[in-house]
């Protein structure tokens, strides 16, 4: 910033020692023009009329002084003002890296978490899954396991081929009655096999995304959708295409209808495999475009 000559010290004394040496003049040649001064005071008093003038300028030059004082203030409050700013937004800078870090801990923990829970499954991979196993069985654990739960899922081929098998429903339009049928066996599988290990996981999905949900990024909408949108990429790239296949069914059901509208905001369905997208068109098709978007990385 460029420094004024009244807001410098060096200023200041250059003004003072020029004062100084003024009247210092002015002492001297008083006395040698009017010494003794006893012997001619009328001339001495004439002269001293003389430099009536010179009180005004001092005056002039005290109001002056006054008002470069003045100046003074202003320009070193504005600087005040002006370092005040800075701190405020450095200070509100580091208070929004504060915020992302202590998210981004307890996020990254929660991953950790349903990783964790992921790999500590283990089921007998040769039937359909209990709770409790029996004693000795064929072990598949992790995401082999995962593949066993996805493996026993209903599906449209079985309601079509036995339809009095699952469910009573009212007679209804053909896809709604489909639909129940699916439902309603998928249901009875979650209650009698899959709680006792997929509850945990599905619970820990959702308070990752509700976590994500009541985060605010930015200051402005866009930029706190763009940066939601980020982290629930991350994710998903930990759910396999078996992972999401589940989830499509555990979104329309009774326990999932929370989950449902952030599983179609957040793109939770867009790594479903092909075949399942087409097999399961029944239900795919109730959940919104935005649960399957091809736009989304």
């Amino acid at each position: 910033m460029k420094t004024i000559f009244w807001t410098s010290a060096r200023g200041f004394l250059v003004i003072a020692a020029g004062v100084l040496l003024f009247w210092i003049a002015n002492i001297i040649l008083m006395n040698y023009y009017f010494h003794p001064l006893t012997e001619n005071l009328s001339s001495a008093g004439a002269a001293g009329d003389m430099f009536g003038g010179l009180n005004a300028l001092f005056s002039g030059l005290a109001f002056a002084g006054l008002i470069a004082a003045l100046f003074m203030q202003r320009h070193e409050l504005s600087l005040q003002r002006t370092e005040l700013e800075l701190q405020r937004r450095e200070l509100a800078q580091t208070r929004e890296v504060f915020h992302v870090q202590r998210f981004e801990n307890t996020f990254f923990g929660m991953i950790g978490l349903l990783s964790g829970h992921v790999g500590s499954l283990r089921v007998n991979k040769i039937q359909r899954p209990n709770f409790p196993q029996p004693k000795n069985f064929d072990v598949a654990t992790g995401r082999d396991a995962i593949a066993v739960f996805a493996k026993y899922l209903p599906s449209a081929q079985q309601i079509r081929e036995k339809p009095d098998q699952y469910g009573n429903v009212e007679e209804t339009a053909g896809d709604d009655k489909e639909f129940t049928r699916l439902m309603n066996e998928y249901e009875e599988y979650y209650e009698k096999s899959l709680e006792n290990y997929l509850g945990p996981y599905f619970r820990i999905i959702y308070n990752i995304i509700k976590l994500i949900e009541n985060t605010n990024f930015g200051d402005t909408e866009e930029e706190d959708l763009l940066q939601k949108g980020q982290y629930a990429k991350i994710l998903r790239s930990h759910m396999s295409s078996l992972e999401i296949k589940i989830l499509l069914f555990n979104g329309l059901s009774k326990r999932g209808l929370a989950m449902k509208k952030w599983i179609e905001k957040y793109s939770l369905l867009k790594h479903i495999s092909n075949d399942d997208y087409v097999a399961y068109a029944n239900l795919t098709k109730r959940y919104a475009s935005d649960a399957f978007d091809q736009n989304d990385a």
